[in-house]
Parts: structure tokens; C-alpha cells; sequence
């Protein structure tokens, strides 16, 4: 067979894929030997013997995990005498290592941070770089979660922002000063990604109306070490309650040299611009895309817009949402749907340059969503929605289903998420090809749409941390989902809103007559076990 080139990809280090940089599946694997002590994500070249490295996706490699002390197990020692132990890593797609460590304690096993470091016998070595706790304990097991969500690269520090240089091209127009420009945001927010500009005209009730994103790429060039790092962080990471834990960029950069601030200071934006007339709420010319150097003098948040505003200005951003088919009487929805107008009009000029990448959804299906919506309501019919994906402008079906649209993309968060800088760097190289030059690679769109599971699932991990840490160790459960083959159960957890899975249940719940019915389980963690997910033991209460 010819050799094949792509990403790697395991959830187990056993069964692998091979895939393209829009996810297709190339070739697929059975077996670790045939990695060749690859690893997840890395570009790997297939002989139809073993996989080979063309490159590393990270280096070195650090994970989360946990060190198995509680075992009489040893692997050894090193060289100055160290114990060696086994190692499983929280995400099951990595390899298990072989780790030294001096802990006088091995009666509990510890949360640690690792560095895979060589591989030469039968499992990878690795060494510790930091250790979160005792296993099952509330920090250490936050601390697991926070690491498995980030890519293995350092902390981003401040005062780096400020060496990007810009590059703009010549001439470039700035706003008219009768353009009254706003962000409207939660309060405290820093890395302002958008902003309105309305534009009124010489035509009473007409405006130009101008939707504001910061253009990032104006300054994050393609190649250049902060864009290498945007990509491998894929998104900023935020705690569930909206703090930036991790920025995408520099943070200063996403924060000051390129946020929509309302400092008054000039600032480019890839701005999309229409007319638009309050009185048949209609939208007239599309003036397109371009850059345009804004001057941001008003921040409101969502709750004192409607107050604080010109009164013209939110008659205008309400007529304007009404006509978008959003709520004009919630300020988030003047948002929402804007954003998502830029959003599908960016698509379309992607889409016909056959630039840029795409943001597909498929509807739910059909009996799966009836089955969760009448077993838990909406809160449990969530989870039977599919999951958004990045694909090529290329591909043949690009539909959105979730929004109702032919053509969607991201493009309006480009300091805080990868797939919208790198559509600006597209759109701009587009635009202005003698100032900005095409990204030389293509986006990854397999690796993307695994970063944005991992960003998920730290939420979720937090959530469900937050949950066992209660009083009470009973829960009522539904069965919604039953794997005989498997001894497993999935299982809706109402007080939680969480969809968990319940591994070895009683034989007797092993049926298929037993979905939509309710049980009493109770709860306690196996600090021995290598994972939370094998940590939560659940049984039957009489």
C-alpha cells in the first residue's frame, strides 16, 4: 500500500485512526505496536507495517494522571535507587509510563503531573514535574481537571502582548466621527472581542450599521510563534463561571493591545457593514468586509444598556435584532444575533473563495431526542444533541442545523478562540494580499474538534466535583441507556442535571425494559482506582 500522512488519533492507545485535517478517516489501526510509540495528535506517516513520526504535536509531552503507590507493584528502580511506578494518565488516549518517585507514603495513591520523557522498553518513562495531591481529594482531582483541558505548553506570562507587532496596510479608513460605537458585555470582561458602530445617514431612520471584530490577525501573523501557540490552545479557557483561567493569546495582548476597550484608542477591526432603515426594518446594502481603524467610547453591560444608552441608539438595536428574528427586549439577543449574521456572512466568503474553515451541526436524532426529553424534560435532552464541527469550505453537506443556516463559521471571537483568528488571517490575506500572506497550514479541524470536547469537559469535571462534595452520598437516577455486552448502565442524575455512566450494575438492571426506571443508588469514591471516572462507585440502596 502507498504511504498515508496524517493526524493520529486513540481513545484507548489501542484502537487508532489516522485522519486528514478535515477528520476524515484514512486508515484505521488495531494495536499499540502499530502507533511506533507515536503519540495522540502527532503527524504520523502509515507503511502498512507501523506508523512512523513526521511531527511531534507536542514536545515535550506533559500529562495528568495518577501514580499508583498503593500497589505492590514496582517497576524497578533508577539509577540513584527511586522506586519506579506505574502511571495511568487521566485521558485513557495516552500510553501508561513508568514513573519514579521518593514518596515515603504509598498508602494512597497521588494525583501528579508528568513528562513523558523516553521509550525504551515495553512502556514509556516518564518523570514527575508536579504533584496535585492525594487521589480523590477535592484540589488535586480540580487541578486534574484544570491540566487535562490545557495543552502541555507553559503559562502564557504578561507583558508579552506588547512585542506583536502590527501590520496594517496603507490608507486604512478610521470610523467617522458620527459613528457611535458600544460594546456590550458581562461586567469586568477584559479581552473584548466585538463591538456595534451605528452610522447615522443623511436619511432620516437609515443607518450604516457596522459590526466590530478586533482584528487579532492584524497582528497575529500566520507561522509566528503566538499563532503556534493559539493553535495548540485551540480557545481560552474560562471557569464555569466566565473567569479566564488560560488565555488563548498573550494576556495583555487579548486583554489590552487588541480588546475593544472603550479607551478612546484607535484599534483595527474587521468590520461587516450594511445600511440599515427602523422604519421598514429592512436592510439595504451590504457594504462587505473591510478593515477599519475604531475608537470605542461606551461599554455597557447586559443589564444597564437599555438604561445607560442614547435612547436612538437602543431604539436602533432593537429594531435591528427584531429584524434579525432575535429578542429585542434582551440585550444578550442583540448580540447573539448579530454575531451570527457576521458569523454566516463570513461562511459565504469563505465558502466562495474556498478559504478558511466551516462550522457544520446535524440535528439530534429524531427518536433519541423524544426518548430524553420524556425521561429527564429539557435539561436531559441536551445531551442528545450532536456535536458541532469544524470542516472544510470544500466540503459537500455544510449545513448548521442547530441554527437553521446553509452556511455557518466562527469569526467573531478571534482573541479567544483559534478557529476565528484563523478565518480572519484567511479573510484578510484575501482582502489585502499585499499586507497579509495565506496561513502556509491547514486548519486541523480533527485536533480543533477534539480541543473543544477537552474545553467542555472541564466545566462538566468541575460540576460533578462540586456534586460529590455534598452532604449527601444518595441520589436518585433514571436508566436512559443499557449496554448488556459492556455490564454498564447510562444513568440520569436530575439534582446534578448530569448524565453519568454506572459500571457493573445489578444483573437485573441489565435489560432493556428497564429504561425509564428509577432507582435509589448510593455513592463513595475508590481512591485506588487510576481514574475518577473508575473512582465513582455506585450500588443499589435496599
Amino acid at each position: 500500500m502507498s504511504v498515508i500522512q496524517g493526524t493520529l488519533l486513540s481513545k484507548n492507545y489501542t484502537h487508532f485512526t489516522i485522519v486528514n485535517a478535515d477528520g476524515s478517516v484514512l486508515v484505521s489501526l488495531e494495536g499499540a505496536a502499530l502507533a511506533g510509540r507515536c503519540m495522540p495528535f502527532d503527524t504520523v506517516s502509515y507503511n502498512g507495517k507501523v506508523c512512523s513520526l513526521v511531527k511531534a504535536r507536542y514536545s515535550p509531552l506533559r500529562i495528568a494522571g495518577t501514580l499508583v503507590l498503593n500497589s505492590k507493584m514496582r517497576y524497578g528502580q533508577t539509577s540513584r535507587g527511586v522506586p519506579l511506578y506505574l502511571f495511568h494518565p487521566e485521558n485513557p488516549a495516552y500510553p501508561m509510563a513508568i514513573v519514579g518517585s521518593s514518596s515515603k507514603d504509598t498508602s494512597q495513591n497521588q494525583r501528579v503531573f508528568i513528562e513523558y520523557t523516553e521509550w525504551k522498553g515495553a512502556l514509556p518513562q516518564g518523570i514527575i514535574i508536579q504533584h496535585y495531591g492525594p487521589a480523590g481529594t477535592y484540589a488535586a482531582e480540580e487541578a486534574v481537571a484544570h491540566a487535562v483541558s490545557q495543552p502541555p505548553l507553559p503559562k502564557q506570562k504578561t507583558g508579552h502582548g506588547g512585542d506583536i507587532p502590527l501590520l496594517l496596510p496603507q490608507h486604512i479608513p478610521t470610523l467617522t466621527t458620527s459613528t457611535w460605537v458600544c460594546n456590550i458585555d458581562p461586567p469586568g470582561c477584559e479581552d473584548i472581542d466585538d463591538a456595534f458602530g451605528l452610522e447615522p445617514t443623511a436619511e432620516e431612520g437609515v443607518y450604516n450599521i457596522h459590526i466590530l471584530i478586533a482584528a487579532a490577525a492584524a497582528y497575529i501573523q500566520p507561522g509566528t510563534p503566538a499563532d503556534a501557540t493559539a493553535a495548540l490552545r485551540s480557545a481560552t479557557l474560562y471557569t464555569p463561571g466566565g473567569t479566564p483561567l488560560q488565555h488563548m493569546l498573550p494576556t495583555d495582548f487579548a486583554t489590552a493591545a487588541a480588546s475593544l476597550k472603550a479607551d478612546g484608542k484607535p484599534r483595527p477591526t474587521l468590520a461587516w457593514s450594511f445600511s440599515y432603515d427602523t422604519k421598514t426594518r429592512t436592510i439595504g446594502m451590504y457594504h462587505g468586509f473591510h478593515l477599519v481603524l475604531t475608537k470605542n467610547h461606551n461599554s455597557y453591560s447586559y443589564d444597564r444598556v437599555e438604561s445607560e444608552a442614547p435612547t436612538w441608539a437602543v431604539a436602533v438595536l432593537r429594531s435591528l435584532t427584531r429584524t434579525l428574528k432575535g429578542n429585542e427586549d434582551d440585550p444578550h439577543s442583540w448580540v447573539e444575533v448579530a454575531m451570527i449574521a457576521y458569523n454566516e456572512a463570513l461562511a459565504g466568503e469563505l465558502r466562495s473563495r474556498g478559504i478558511g474553515v466551516l462550522r457544520t451541526h446535524n440535528a439530534a436524532d429524531a427518536a433519541h431526542l423524544k426518548a430524553y426529553s420524556r425521561l429527564g424534560g429539557p435539561a436531559l435532552a441536551k445531551y442528545a444533541l450532536q456535536s458541532a464541527r469544524y470542516i472544510s469550505p470544500q466540503a459537500e453537506r455544510t449545513n448548521h442545523d442547530g441554527l437553521g443556516r446553509d452556511l455557518y463559521t466562527h469569526g467573531t471571537s478571534p482573541l479567544r478562540r483559534y478557529a476565528d483568528l484563523y478565518n480572519q488571517q484567511c479573510m484578510l490575506a484575501a482582502l489585502y494580499p499585499d499586507t497579509y500572506s495565506v496561513p502556509a497550514e491547514p486548519f486541523d479541524s480533527a485536533f480543533h474538534n477534539k480541543r473543544g470536547s477537552a474545553l467542555k469537559t472541564y466545566a462538566r469535571a468541575l460540576h460533578f466535583l462540586e456534586c460529590i462534595e455534598g452532604e449527601s452520598k444518595t441520589l436518585e437516577v433514571t436508566i436512559i441507556e443499557v449496554c448488556k455486552e459492556k455490564e454498564k448502565l447510562k444513568i440520569w442524575v436530575p439534582a446534578w442535571e448530569l448524565v453519568l455512566t454506572w459500571r457493573h450494575p445489578p444483573e437485573e438492571l441489565l435489560k432493556e425494559n428497564t429504561i425509564g426506571v428509577c432507582a435509589k443508588v448510593r455513592y463513595y469514591l475508590n481512591k485506588n482506582a487510576p481514574s475518577m471516572k473508575e473512582r465513582f462507585v455506585m450500588e443499589c440502596v435496599a
